[in-house]
């Protein structure tokens, strides 16, 4: 019971951290860029998340590959959890010396001024995000769907968290890359219908084929098109004030992760076995 509490525990602050994480840094790396590559360096920040998705595929893949089933229950998840443990110093020594974006002279106009909350903003920015982040919960769900529902092996089931990362990396950057080039509405309209389409066909040939290599690749498909229109958290970014873009951006996207990402993974596993329709995760995503 302890040790169910404890790693209940650690969760949890793994989670504070990060909902408290995103919000500053994606307010530094726009604040940092220059003018005309603003959505590129925002789109940096989701690039990351696809490095450490990336990661955590490659020590999946690695740990069920050399352990049994057996190994990575009783002991080999333990290994993941002390390798992650180990950017933390690398990441707090980075911070130290990162220059600050935000002057005192700006502080004082603020207090002069008086502050108005963007609520128009704010409140689409959280649907925003609540779908967008369902689109992410329900990829990053493919492992997990891959072992327990279709029962396919455990390191096949980790490759789709690795390729899930891979296009999460290439496909945010790229986002940024285009809307720097093309305007933010684009991508974020486009990529998010794109992906509505093939959700259903995706499902339906993991399904039906129930291999390695359809499984990998409708992965990939769904990750590049969820994370073309990451540009939304862009332009959420450029229509906040510098005043209270962190805190804006930090309040919004936490709240819209917590109750709509929080939820999916559960919601989905409780459709699949109260229907017995392993389509049900590509029905979530389409309700």
């Amino acid at each position: 019971v302890a040790a169910l509490a404890l790693v209940v525990i650690a969760r949890l602050l793994q989670g504070l951290a990060v909902g408290g994480d995103v919000g500053p840094t994606t307010a530094f790396l726009f604040e940092a860029a220059p003018e005309h590559r603003r959505g590129f360096y925002t789109a940096l920040q989701y690039s990351s998340q696809g490095m450490s998705t990336l990661a955590g595929g490659i020590v999946g893949v690695t740990l069920s590959s050399v352990l049994d089933a057996q190994a990575l229950t009783d002991y080999g998840w333990r290994i993941a959890f002390l390798l992650g443990a180990v950017i933390l110093p690398i990441g707090f020594i980075i911070r130290r010396v990162l220059p600050e974006t935000f002057h005192e002279e700006e502080r004082g106009q603020v207090v002069a001024g008086g502050a108005q909350v963007p609520w128009r903003v704010i409140i689409l920015g959280f649907f925003m995000l609540g779908s967008t982040t369902i689109g992410f919960y329900v990829t990053a769900y493919m492992t997990t769907f891959a072992s327990s529902i279709l029962h396919m092996k455990t390191n096949v089931s980790f490759g789709a968290t690795l390729v899930f990362g891979v296009a999460n990396i290439i496909f945010s950057a790229l986002s940024g890359f285009l809307s720097d080039r093309y305007g933010r509405k684009p991508l974020m309209v486009w990529p998010r219908i794109a992906f509505g389409v093939a959700v259903l066909p995706a499902f339906f040939l993991i399904i039906r084929n129930h291999d390695a290599v359809t499984l990998l690749a409708a992965t990939f498909v769904l990750g590049a098109l969820r994370q073309m229109a990451v540009v939304g958290f862009v332009t959420m970014s450029e229509a906040i004030p510098k005043h209270m873009r962190s805190a804006g951006l930090a309040i919004t996207y936490a709240t819209a992760i917590s109750i709509f990402g929080g939820s999916a993974q559960f919601n989905i596993t409780w459709l699949i076995h109260e229907t017995g329709d392993p389509l049900a995760p590509a029905s979530y995503l389409l309700t």
